[in-house]
């Protein structure tokens, strides 16, 4: 049934709803089956980082083989990030109308497929659309992953999202290198294929496997809805901390080894990407052990203090040893952000995980397309050394949410007299 109508019950009651969730999905579920899936939506997770950092890695190849313009090959980004964002929002927003398992497994063939096309095309075009299709193929398994983990680990929220989000950050560590094997093998294409039969495998395992009548309780949302949905103060904290953090990653992403290279050797510069990238395996992992204990608002303060102060270090460095540092201790802390607040927003209203996935992806892409466009903008007109420092005021604006939610979280918590 469609729902555009705002979730009618407060914070306290949404929170009841989680806890009763809690007990009768955990005691419902079969803890092989739980693990099976999870293990599938990591692997999946794992892989989709693999590809977006192989891509980056392989543009030159690109360039290479179809003689293209790096403006040509700027297109690949955008039209893939527009592809996902759709398709995510759109099976998001609908996800009480879909069939989990169908619709997963039909996702993760069709990245296979798309796949095979990318080991195969003889042009650049057809490139493009393969690698589109692919992400599209993606966005819809994307859209329904973390709301699959969400029903099945209802009690372990936040520690399943970090789990999930480390997962990526093995994947996309692993993808240059990857990258450059098949590279020193003398065919680039070979990355394509060895991703396609992965996910082949897991369309595979997919398709053999069932989901808990519990993952079926979601409600759909109309694009009018959105206002309603996000009229929940968890729904919109999450989409600021998203937008803000998410801000800071696509900027470092896709400017710190060419800012880096002002001051560093090229072949230097272009490590510190997966010097940053490695931290987002152990500070994703220990926000998901802390989470519980001290809450998600004082692990988002702490990563945005933390962060920021890394963020500062870094852009005030000029040796090699200081900038890896730096650059580690920023992955570390700002890799916390993305699954603790997801994971707060859907433990606050579990039956629309999925509406509420498609929400926390459009921040997140939101996040991407500005700050990357406006630190290149600025550069072009200033320089990047210069640019670069507007991503500290993004990372203020996570800090001063994460200060005002920490604020109103303890005056909520103070009997009242």
């Amino acid at each position: 049934m469609d729902s555009t109508a705002a979730p009618e019950a407060a914070d306290s009651d949404a929170d009841a709803d989680a806890g009763a969730e809690t007990e009768a999905g955990t005691a419902a579920v079969d803890p092989s089956l739980r693990r099976q899936w999870a293990l599938v939506v990591f692997a999946f997770a794992a892989l989709v980082g693999l590809l977006l950092q192989t891509r980056g890695a392989l543009l030159p190849s690109f360039q290479t083989t179809f003689g293209v313009t790096e403006a040509q090959l700027g297109l690949l980004a955008p039209l893939a990030s527009a592809a996902s964002f759709l398709v995510v929002l759109v099976v998001g927003l609908r996800a009480g109308d879909v069939a989990f398992e169908r619709a997963l497994t039909l996702g993760l063939a069709g990245v296979s497929l798309a796949l095979l096309v990318v080991w195969w095309v003889p042009t650049f075009a057809l490139l493009v659309v393969a690698i589109v299709g692919a992400t599209a193929a993606a966005g819809v398994v994307r859209a329904l992953d973390r709301p699959v983990l969400s029903h099945l680990y209802p009690s372990a929220r936040p520690r399943v999202f970090s789990l999930y989000e480390m997962s990526w950050a093995v994947g996309a560590t692993t993808g240059p290198l990857l990258a450059t094997a098949t590279i020193a093998l003398g065919d680039w294409r070979l990355t394509y294929l060895v991703a396609a039969a992965c996910f082949g495998v897991l369309a595979v395992a997919v398709s053999r496997l069932d989901l808990p009548p519990s993952v079926g309780r979601e409600r759909s949302f109309a694009l009018s809805g959105l206002p309603d949905l996000l009229s929940h103060a968890t729904v919109r904290t999450m989409v600021l901390a998203l937008f803000c953090s998410v801000a800071v990653e696509a900027g470092v992403f896709t400017w710190l080894p060419f800012y880096a290279t002002t001051f560093l050797a090229r072949e230097t510069a272009t490590l510190l990407l997966s010097v940053y990238l490695v931290a987002y395996v152990p500070g994703r992992f220990l926000a998901g052990r802390v989470v519980a204990r001290v809450g998600p608002e004082r692990v988002v303060l702490a990563a945005a203090v933390g962060g920021g102060v890394a963020l500062l270090a870094l852009l005030s460095v000029r040796t090699a040893l200081a900038a890896g540092v730096t650059s580690f201790t920023l992955g570390f802390f700002v890799s916390a952000v993305y699954p603790t607040v997801q994971a707060w927003a859907t433990g606050a209203l579990p039956e629309v995980s999925g509406p509420i996935n498609a929400v926390a992806n459009a921040a997140a892409t939101l996040g991407v397309v500005v700050s990357p466009a406006l630190v290149g903008f600025v550069a072009e007109a200033t320089g990047i050394t210069r640019a670069m420092w507007l991503l500290p005021l993004f990372m203020a604006g996570l800090l001063l949410l994460a200060l005002g939610t920490v604020v109103r979280s303890r005056a909520a918590a103070r009997p009242s007299s």
